[in-house]
């Protein structure tokens, strides 16, 4: 019998070294550990996102992939803690990437994990996305905090002073088809656009009311990594069926960015060039010579 119960002791010896094991090696006194914890980057999403499902990519310094888990909470993700050795890595996080989003697997290099969508035009829910470069230190545990941010961009068209009866359709160029999260962009930003482009995004026709035409909100990907316009194709139809066609030269888009693109219609020609005015830190307008409109009039 006391055989057979230090044979169940060691067994569960092993079995929680190994429940302790992830992503690295086991666990020691002098081993220190990494965990992971999940903030909002944009304070509109702590009230309006709600993480039902969360995932983590560890990459070493080399770029190689270390770790791949899911996880079904922020809490869950917290809970773990990674014992890995000394070094720098890159740690990428994502939550509610489902479907209709796409994501690379295997995602054998951090330079090559692309998140995508399945249809440009999908408009799902919003998934989100954290990277954060780390230091692992010998004995030493520490809390990453991963701040995240939407993935997708968001757009919407308004015209003002707009004949009765008018209808709008607006299509949108210059998207890509997914973004490098390990990746920097320009600004210096995790979340490179892919070079890959989107040919045609189209709204929803969109009919006067009030004299003003209103797009929906459009969610889809930011502009193409090496494009520095979005441009979008506005065809106006009024009651009568003359058309007034417009090409709009806008600024780039990035993830997490939202963008409010504000017309009069008396003021519309052929070819526009919009510039940005900031509304707040995540929210851009755009408007014809600078001219600053109140989106919400």
């Amino acid at each position: 019998m006391a055989i057979r119960k230090n044979i169940f002791i060691v067994s569960l010896f092993f079995m929680a070294a190994f429940s302790l094991q992830s992503c690295g090696k086991f666990h020691t006194e002098e081993n220190g550990s990494v965990s992971v914890a999940l903030s909002f980057i944009d304070k509109d999403d702590r009230d309006e996102v709600t993480i039902d499902d969360a995932k983590l990519w560890i990459f070493n310094g080399d770029g190689g992939l270390v770790c791949d888990r899911p996880y079904h909470s922020a809490s869950e993700l917290a809970l773990q803690r990674y014992f890995l050795e000394p070094g720098r890595y890159l740690f990428v996080t994502a939550v509610n990437l489902v479907d209709p989003f796409t994501w690379t697997e295997p995602a054998v290099n951090g330079q090559d994990l692309v998140f995508g969508l399945k249809d440009p035009i999908a408009s799902p829910s919003h998934a989100l996305y954290g990277v954060n470069e780390v230091l692992v230190e010998n004995d030493k545990s520490l809390v990453v905090n991963s701040e995240i941010r939407r993935i997708l961009s968001e757009l919407s068209v308004t015209i003002s002073g707009a004949p009765a009866g008018s209808r709008v359709k607006a299509t949108v160029r210059s998207n890509a088809s997914g973004i490098y999260p390990g990746r920097k962009d320009p600004d210096g930003l995790y979340g490179l656009a892919t070079n890959d482009e989107v040919r045609s995004i189209m709204f929803p026709e969109v009919r006067e009311e009030g004299g003003v035409i209103a797009t929906p909100t459009l969610r889809l990907m930011p502009t193409i990594g090496r494009s520095e316009s979005t441009i979008i194709y506005l065809i106006i139809t009024l009651a009568g069926g003359n058309e007034l066609e417009c090409a709009i030269l806008a600024p780039p888009m990035r993830p997490s960015g939202k963008y409010i693109l504000t017309l009069k219609y008396d003021e519309m020609r052929a070819t526009m060039i919009v510039d940005p005015y900031k509304i707040n830190e995540w929210t851009e307008g755009w408007v014809v010579n600078g001219e600053i409109l109140d989106p919400d009039d």
